[in-house]
């Protein structure tokens, strides 16, 4: 049923953007949603690189500044309360959305001869950061009907672009238009759901924001990190849910490789210790082959040097032992004498 649904929807879509109903019907199902995954990501890039243009083609300095009248109002302002800086600041207020950031700070520049550059510049990167929280704050709250996963990515997106002021001032200035909502929570519903239906691997990469802290992600951090303290929560937290669960497999089998190591070192050091003086060396020299067959080179090299560090007799007994079996314990026997002598 869910097919269907879907199937007629995809070909509504298709034909509102030009597609003929005959050529759909031509298609199979597999083939349709090729074209509709197709067709609603290039729509979706398509109003992205658009908003991009929009957003950025706001007037430059070079074409205001070449109408003189356009700027007589705002420089006289400017010259009536030069000694004022709360009325500068009012000005910045007052001229914001009508200049950009470039054309505003030309224009105090010429207009404010006894105030430096800097001085001037940094009176607007305050009264700007201002602008960008408002900004911001208007913006998640027109976004509230998106998608979760749409509105996260969006608001991360502008958060981490609030330095880009044209940009993050015409996306505040058209959020307040209801077409201009009605075109991005339109984008937004294709776009996720060609992810879910298509895509579903790259759900997480494309709404990280979203996946960021869901319970299944921090109950796997929790778990992690109670494992080990190698880790800290800001770089788990970046992970994707599936390389964290590799990630947790994998601190699992290491550390029980860990305490099985320890356990073996822990086995074979008390047999040597109390083999390794008696006047019989039938079992010290069992324990020393069944050590070099049964333990890893690393497990091995362990026990070696712990008890050479404890009895100066040891290295000349067990290679004596490694010599006399070299035959038998083939390469493995001939590495660690060659290692140990």
């Amino acid at each position: 049923m869910k097919i269907k649904c879907n199937l007629k929807m995809a070909k509504l879509y298709l034909k509102n953007c030009g597609h003929a109903e005959n050529e759909l019907d031509k298609l199979d199902e597999k083939q349709l949603f090729e074209l509709y995954k197709k067709q609603s990501s290039k729509r979706f890039f398509e109003f992205r690189a658009a908003l991009g243009e929009e957003a950025s083609s706001t007037t430059s300095f070079s074409q205001t500044m070449g109408d003189i009248g356009d700027h007589q109002k705002i420089r006289e302002e400017i010259k009536k309360n030069h000694q004022n800086i709360s009325k500068i600041y009012d000005i910045f207020d007052k001229y914001v959305y009508e200049y950009s950031y470039e054309d505003i700070l030309e224009i105090f520049r010429s207009n404010l001869p006894d105030v430096s550059s800097d001085k001037i510049e940094k009176m607007l990167k305050v009264k700007y950061r201002e602008f960008q929280e408002i900004w911001l704050e208007k913006i998640r709250d027109r976004l509230c009907d998106l998608p979760a996963e749409e509105r996260l990515s969006l608001i991360s997106f502008y958060e981490n672009n609030r330095n880009d002021n044209e940009k993050l001032k015409y996306v505040y200035q058209n959020s307040a238009q209801s077409d201009y909502l009605k075109i991005i929570k339109n984008i937004s519903n294709i776009k996720l759901e060609v992810i879910k239906n298509f895509m579903p691997n790259i759900m997480e990469k494309n709404y990280k924001d979203f996946f960021k802290e869901t319970p299944q992600k921090i109950k796997l951090i929790n778990g992690i990190l109670e494992l080990t303290p190698t880790y800290s929560k800001k770089f788990l937290l970046e992970l994707d849910i599936e390389k964290l669960e590799f990630l947790k497999s994998e601190i699992i089998e290491q550390n029980k490789k860990e305490i099985y190591d320890k356990q073996m070192f822990q086995e074979y050091v008390k047999s040597l210790e109390e083999t390794i003086n008696l006047p019989d060396d039938s079992d010290f020299e069992k324990i020393c082959l069944d050590a070099i067959t049964k333990l890893d080179e690393t497990q091995l090299q362990s026990v070696v040097n712990h008890m050479c560090s404890k009895n100066s007799s040891f290295i000349n007994k067990f290679n004596i032992i490694a010599r006399s079996h070299q035959g038998k314990l083939k390469n493995k026997s001939t590495y660690l004498f060659k290692n140990t002598n």
